[in-house]
């Protein structure tokens, strides 16, 4: 069968309810007909170009962030344990805790990084304007940081603790008279 009939047959299964509808009311269904074929081989087109470039954009990037994932905690392994090595004093269960802490962080950063990076070459493939966007979310940050210094102060708090390894998870704190795991 010539793939011409049988994509004309496609479309007719595809659309032939909603004319058939629009039809049997009265309606002149000829513009419509030439609507949707024009608009079929305008997806086509686009599917054929922009759509695989956005669909290899996505799996790259799930491979990546499959790839990191595993990485991050591994390498985060070798390192705490290489120096936990240097500190005598250091038990197993400690070591265990900054692992998980570290790993935790640094897989939902570089998730979150991933991500917005997927979300930028995707926009960037439909043909989306990046730079305004990127000036918007700039002010929109300034405004956010000026609104929100204790929030931004916070963060930050938490990030030095992370990383001067006052607190990982699994520690039990008391702070003001309350306490948790």
């Amino acid at each position: 069968e010539p793939p011409g009939r049988r994509a004309a047959a496609r479309d007719r299964v595809a659309r032939g309810p909603v004319l058939a509808v629009f039809w049997s009311l009265g309606v002149n269904i000829d513009g419509a007909r030439k609507l949707f074929g024009d608009l079929g081989r305008a997806m086509g087109v686009w599917a054929g170009d922009q759509g695989a470039k956005v669909l290899l954009v996505l799996f790259i990037a799930f491979l990546f962030q499959r790839f990191g994932t595993r990485a991050i905690p591994r390498a985060i392994e070798g390192y705490v344990r290489q120096r936990g090595r240097t500190e005598q004093q250091v038990v197993e269960s400690e070591i265990e805790k900054r692992i998980k802490t570290l790993s935790d962080v640094m897989v939902k950063t570089f998730s979150i990084m991933m991500v917005l990076g997927a979300a930028f070459m995707v926009l960037a493939q439909l043909g989306v304007n990046l730079a305004p966007l990127l000036a918007a979310a700039g002010v929109v940050g300034i405004a956010v940081v000026f609104g929100a210094q204790n929030l931004i102060r916070d963060i930050f708090a938490g990030v030095f603790i992370v990383l001067e390894n006052q607190y990982r998870v699994g520690d039990v704190v008391n702070v003001a008279g309350v306490g948790g795991l």
